[in-house]
């Protein structure tokens, strides 16, 4: 049986022409990371704006009565309950968390618990209220 050249192996470029070409369309921006630290640069834009106002805005239609409304006993209870599909990404839940040194419960969605959970360590709990100070600065 013969081989087929084109079908196996890798291709290396051996030409100055190719190698440019191959560099060129494996490796991303040169702008999009910072050349003294290597972070990524990024602007806020309106999809990101979008993206963490749907994220974290409560679903009204999906609130229930405080007697059904469910309650968690810690966060990641309320995103077992999100992964297993029984509540809902904005649906208002109520959890307890560990605020600062502080155990209360709040009233709270599983959108808002994962996105507090991507913010630095002693950033405090984003509220509502908190998070449109901190999008309008």
């Amino acid at each position: 049986m013969p081989i087929r050249r084109r079908s196996n192996g890798s291709h290396i470029p051996l030409s100055s022409k190719a190698t440019t070409r191959s560099y060129r369309s494996h490796v991303t921006k040169p702008q999009s990371f910072e050349a003294a630290d290597g972070n990524p640069i990024t602007l806020p834009n309106k999809e990101m704006a979008m993206g963490v106002y749907y994220l974290t805005t409560l679903n009204e239609s999906l609130r229930k009565p405080d007697e059904e409304q469910a309650l968690f006993s810690d966060y990641n209870t309320a995103i077992m309950a999100y992964d297993l599909g029984e509540v809902a990404i904005r649906e208002p839940i109520k959890v307890r968390v560990t605020d600062l040194g502080e155990t209360k419960v709040i009233e709270s969605s599983v959108g808002r618990l994962k996105f507090n959970e991507r913010l630095p360590e002693g950033f405090g709990l984003l509220t509502k209220v908190s998070m449109l100070l901190v999008l309008r600065s």
